[in-house]
C-alpha cells in the first residue's frame, strides 16, 4: 500500500520525516514515564498525538505538550536538515520553485535520486519547496 503523502497535513508529514528519514520512534504511550504528569493524556482532544524519542535518546518526548523538534514542510532551516540527511544516505536532489503549474498548491518541485534512476522516480509537488522536499524524501525513503 503507497501513502499518498500529498494529502497529509504539514504536521503528519513532519511525524513521517522524522520518522522515516531521522530515525525517530513514535508510540501512542510512554512506555517509561508517569502519564499523568502530561497534559496530552488528560486532555481528551489528543488528536492521535503520542509520544516520541530520537535515534540515541533514552527519553521518551510527549508530543502534545512540547511538539516535535523540527517541521520540515513549513520550515526553510528544516527542510535543509532533510536535504542535508537524505545526501548522506547517498541521495542527490533536483529542486526547482515557481513555474511548474498554473495551480499555486503545486508551484514547487523536488526529486531525490541514486545513480542510475530516473529523476523524475521519487518527485514531491507542493504549495513550499520545504513541503516538496518532504513528500520527495519520503517517496525516495519508501522506495
Amino acid at each position: 500500500m503507497t501513502t499518498d503523502y500529498d494529502a497529509l497535513s504539514d504536521e503528519q508529514l513532519a511525524v513521517l520525516v522524522a520518522e522515516k528519514v531521522f530515525g525517530y520512534e513514535f508510540r501512542t504511550h510512554s512506555p517509561d514515564w508517569d502519564v499523568w504528569y502530561c497534559r496530552s493524556i488528560r486532555d481528551k482532544s489528543r488528536d492521535g498525538r503520542g509520544w516520541y524519542r530520537g535515534p540515541g535518546d533514552s527519553n521518551w518526548t510527549c508530543q502534545a505538550c512540547y511538539g516535535l523538534p523540527m517541521n520540515p514542510a513549513t520550515s526553510w532551516a528544516d527542510a535543509g536538515r532533510v536535504l542535508e540527511r537524505m545526501r548522506e544516505g547517498g541521495w542527490s536532489a533536483v529542486l526547482n520553485v515557481g513555474g511548474m503549474a498554473k495551480d499555486p498548491d503545486r508551484e514547487c518541485f523536488a526529486t531525490f535520486m541514486r545513480e542510475g534512476e530516473l529523476w523524475d522516480e521519487h518527485q514531491g509537488i507542493g504549495a513550499s519547496l520545504p513541503r516538496a522536499i518532504c513528500i520527495a524524501a519520503l517517496k525516495a525513503v519508501d522506495a
